[in-house]
């Protein structure tokens, strides 16, 4: 998938703004109550940033090219950008385009967690995000996304004691980055006389619409393909906890869409990433969508990927191996497999 930088016009097809608030102090600016507005402009094939009802305050990214522009309230617009987790983060500078019809100064998509351009020194009013599909974590960027503590803000309707509707807005702390999401994060200075000290906004961005892609970790390689090499070893009659899920699902967008996207009704503009497990002797799903399930002589497995393997083996001996395999809801043949040896 590649993409190029298309020019910039006035007649923006959709704008959204949020803000957070902070404090500090004097000096051309007040430094009381720092706020940052955040505007979100896409530029062709546009469509509305939708919002997923289970997700209060995410943005559902699913076009491939976004600006976003800032807004500093009571602060130096001097803003500093980053994407979160920093491991795919790029370095400002575009790489050579090479599409048809690329204009000056454009890209194709690279890194995981898409593609950042924020100008020297990751400085200025305006960045330039391109997707590259839901992006999944490993390794430091992983542990980084797992622990990554930052804030969310969002409006949320409320009733006042007569009955009459208001936008309540809600800041409150939050962990973790999640699978297929991306942590853009803009700051400004904060104190006149402390440039250490600055007010940071978090949007949490989920990566929609190319999936949904399955990840499951540990799991064996696909390159080269066939390989049966056991990727843990289990002792009969304890669990390993796999990671694994789905990621990319597109929104849907009526009812109609929601009702058959899921095994409930689903909300509008809500993502449908839940997975199934089996665990048994192949990579063959044969029994994932079995209404009888699984048999449970190669050890069981939960809906959050626990595995607990059997006391007694399926093939009178130790060590023998099972074979965990895990499939999107939507995609059941879109499997990703891992052998364990049970001793």
């Amino acid at each position: 998938m590649k993409l190029c930088l298309k020019i910039f016009v006035v007649a923006i097809l959709a704008a959204f703004t949020y803000s957070l608030i902070g404090c500090a102090a004097p000096a051309g600016f007040s430094y009381q109550n720092v706020s940052i507005s955040l505007q979100e402009f896409c530029t062709y094939t546009c469509s509305s940033v939708a919002y997923d009802p289970n997700q209060p305050g995410v943005w559902e990214i699913t076009q491939i090219e976004y600006f976003f522009t800032a807004t500093a309230q009571n602060a130096p617009p001097q803003f500093t950008w980053a994407l979160y987790p920093t491991e795919n983060l790029t370095e400002p500078g575009y790489p050579t385009c090479t599409g048809s019809g690329c204009l000056p100064g454009e890209a194709s998509l690279g890194p995981t967690d898409g593609y950042f351009n924020a100008g020297p020194n990751n400085t200025g009013t305006t960045v330039i995000y391109w997707t590259t599909g839901a992006p999944v974590y490993s390794g430091a960027a992983l542990l980084q996304a797992q622990n990554f503590q930052y804030t969310i803000s969002y409006q949320q309707q409320q009733l006042t004691v007569s009955g009459t509707p208001y936008l309540q807005t809600i800041t409150k702390p939050a962990t973790g980055i999640p699978m297929g999401d991306v942590l853009l994060a803009v700051s400004v200075p904060s104190s006149a006389t402390n440039p250490s000290q600055t007010y940071t906004y978090y949007q949490l961005m989920e990566i929609t619409g190319s999936g949904p892609s399955p990840y499951l970790i540990p799991s064996e390689p696909t390159n080269p393909s066939g390989l049966t090499n056991s990727v843990v070893t289990v002792p009969r009659g304890t669990s390993f906890q796999f990671l694994g899920g789905a990621v990319g699902a597109s929104p849907c967008g009526s009812t109609s869409s929601c009702a058959t996207q899921a095994t409930g009704l689903q909300s509008i503009n809500s993502v449908d990433n839940t997975v199934v497990w089996e665990v048994g002797s192949s990579t063959s799903a044969a029994c994932i969508s079995s209404a009888a399930g699984c048999p449970s002589y190669y050890g069981t497995i939960s809906s959050s990927g626990l595995y607990t393997a059997p006391v007694n083996s399926p093939t009178g001996s130790f060590p023998f191996t099972a074979v965990v395999v895990m499939a999107p809801h939507l995609s059941l043949s879109n499997t990703k497999a891992a052998y364990i040896t049970v001793n």
